[in-house]
């Protein structure tokens, strides 16, 4: 048996929770098998194997599909490429929390890396849209969750969508979803929300070998889960209670970044979708492909459309682009920042209007309902008192009045002088009265009131 080599890469797809697809998983042990010392027939089945579960062609399976847009753009740093005021991520292979590495055509893409790239992007002036190109099968646990929420929380900024452009799966899937809109292309797949772990027992095989490996340790679960012995059914246990406890984490995600219920996504049961398919099941919003999402982008965006090969002319290229011939004006982050401050001053002053103006309302209505109540008839002094003076309600007023004894003369058109009179000037709020009352002085109406 030949001995496992990079035990530190082992660690991180055995024994410990994924957010992949398995047939994906299997291709990927079987293109790292080799490194980590174990025989490639014992890592995954082959790709026939995977092309029966995938139900396509071994030649599909094998080949690249859609990985690269047609016009590559200008390239920056840390990785993303500008196509047109749009920037393009590529979020190729499986994806790890930290790091990146080749093996034997399975590419391992960091999620730090990814999120280098995205906030780079956004602080792009350059960049006036974000298209998220993935053909992924997902990948680790650690670090997705906080990539996926930082896409989600840049929603608003600038325009931020993804495409499968062949395959955005299960961790992949995550990041789509926190995008404003997720494209597929025809045969482009989505979906595998769920997790997967692997344990790998290699007891029998170290017994053939005339090997045995005795664990000194301190803690009754220190080597839970080793791969000299088999997953006794406790650890088993527990890895399940691990794995559904990150199920839901995932299903709640998805659920908040695209509004399809935790019940419907959790009927998927972790199958990906293909094309009109994965549209039909709410897990994308339209079929087309990168180039074509990138097109889509840099129209709406005002920027010049991509020249297209074929017989696409130049006119239709000017037609898109509106004739405008002048260059598009650059906007930085302190633009950005000025014109969101503005937005919101603006907002906020325009909510203290109307809610001055709603008070008003609501002030005049209180104030007639007391005044014009029958119950104010030989009492206008003590209505007026009440209406002006207190922030009683009409009900709680008018309850008042009616306990109140009627005054020994009323006074002449007093409920319709006082109420004109406040009406006229009230403004923005409760104006206090004249506090002049020819019938009945301030200390009697007070006392009337305490009476009560």
């Amino acid at each position: 048996m030949t001995p496992m080599r990079y035990p530190h890469v082992a660690e991180r797809v055995f024994n410990t929770p994924l957010l992949i697809m398995p047939q994906k998983l299997d291709a990927m042990l079987f293109g790292i098998s080799g490194r980590l010392g174990l025989p490639a027939d014992e890592a995954a089945p082959s790709v026939h194997a995977i092309a029966r579960s995938l139900k396509l062609e071994p030649e599909v399976v094998a080949r690249d599909i859609g990985a690269y847009t047609t016009y590559v753009g200008e390239r920056k740093e840390p990785g993303y490429r500008v196509v047109n005021g749009v920037g393009v991520l590529d979020i190729f292979g499986a994806l790890t929390h930290r790091g990146g590495f080749d093996a034997n055509s399975t590419y391992f893409l960091g999620y730090q890396r990814i999120a280098q790239m995205f906030d780079q992007a956004m602080r792009d002036s350059d960049v006036h849209a974000i298209v998220l190109n993935m053909d992924s099968p997902g990948g680790e646990v650690g670090g997705v969750f906080d990539l996926a929420d930082q896409i989600r929380e840049a929603r608003g900024i600038k325009p931020i969508h993804s495409v499968a452009g062949n395959l955005s799966a299960s961790a992949s899937y995550l990041l789509s979803s926190a995008a404003d809109e997720i494209s597929v292309t025809t045969t482009g797949w989505v979906g595998s929300i769920g997790v997967v772990m692997r344990h790998a027992d290699f007891s029998k095989a170290l017994e053939a070998e005339g090997i045995k490996v005795t664990h000194i340790f301190a803690g009754a679960h220190k080597v839970d889960g080793n791969p000299y012995e088999a997953l006794p059914s406790n650890v088993r246990s527990r890895f399940q209670e691990e794995i559904d406890a990150l199920y839901g984490m995932f299903v709640s995600a998805v659920s908040r970044n695209t509004g399809l219920s935790e019940e419907s996504i959790r009927g998927t049961e972790a199958q990906v979708f293909m094309g009109h398919s994965a549209v039909d099941a709410g897990l994308a919003q339209r079929v087309e492909t990168p180039d074509q999402l990138i097109a889509r982008l840099a129209a709406a965006t005002g920027r010049s459309s991509i020249a297209r090969r074929g017989n696409q002319s130049m006119s239709d290229e000017k037609e898109r682009d509106g004739g405008a011939n002048q260059p598009d004006k650059k906007f930085t982050q302190a633009d950005l920042d000025k014109t969101l401050s503005e937005a919101k001053a603006e907002a906020k002053a325009a909510g203290i209007e109307e809610g001055k103006a709603i008070g008003v309302s609501a002030e005049r209505c209180r104030i007639s309902g007391i005044l014009t109540h029958e119950s104010a008839t030989g009492r206008e002094a003590l209505a007026s008192w009440l209406a002006f003076d207190t922030d009683m309600g009409v009900e709680q007023a008018t309850e008042k009045l009616a306990k109140a004894p009627l005054t020994s003369s009323k006074l002449e058109s007093t409920t319709a002088s006082e109420f004109e009179k406040h009406m006229g000037s009230f403004k923005t709020g409760v104006q206090a009265g004249s506090g002049e009352d020819d019938e009945t002085s301030a200390a009697e109406t007070v006392a009337a009131i305490k009476a009560l």
